[in-house]
């Protein structure tokens, strides 16, 4: 009898460190999988923004500025949605030189893409990695202004800055 609950015990330890192992091993998968999960999503993110940002450079180099610029602040947003910054900063770098290229070039702003500009500006400042651009946005927001007063008014310019 003392054999037989000395193995019974045994078994249920061993047990015991076999289970343990396998939900040490089931969460590694876990956080294995949400990190594949987030590098799919940040892809899904970036692929969207390059296309954008294509878009952009098309609509630049048949001298549609306006179209160039609202198309480039999309990518810029999109880019700016992507969790491992680091990553899509050097393609973020681009697309805010191609935008200064666009801004310098456009006379005027059709009226049609005012509101989709504002609401792209909008979304970009409500982004968490909005802090990494905010200097270099600062001074496209200021060209954008000279271009046309109704995309961002001076005063949310001016609080936006300080």
């Amino acid at each position: 009898m003392g054999i037989i609950f000395t193995i019974l015990v045994g078994y249920q330890i061993f047990n015991k460190i076999e289970i343990k192992e396998q939900i040490h091993d089931i969460k590694k998968k876990e956080k294995e999988i949400a990190e594949a999960q987030q590098q799919l999503e940040d892809f899904a993110f970036v692929t969207k923004a390059s296309a954008t940002s294509a878009r952009a450079l098309v609509a630049l180099t048949n001298k549609e500025f306006d179209s160039s610029i609202s198309l480039s602040l999309k990518a810029i947003k999109e880019f700016l949605q992507v969790k491992e910054l680091n990553a899509a900063m050097k393609d973020i770098n681009i697309e805010m030189a191609n935008l200064k290229l666009s801004l310098n070039s456009c006379k005027s702003i059709a009226d049609e893409r005012i509101e989709i500009i504002n609401d792209t500006i909008n979304c970009i400042f409500s982004t968490a990695n909005y802090s990494f651009i905010s200097n270099q946005f600062q001074s496209i927001l200021i060209q954008l202004n000279k271009i046309n007063d109704k995309i961002i008014t001076k005063q949310r310019l001016y609080n936006r800055i300080n």
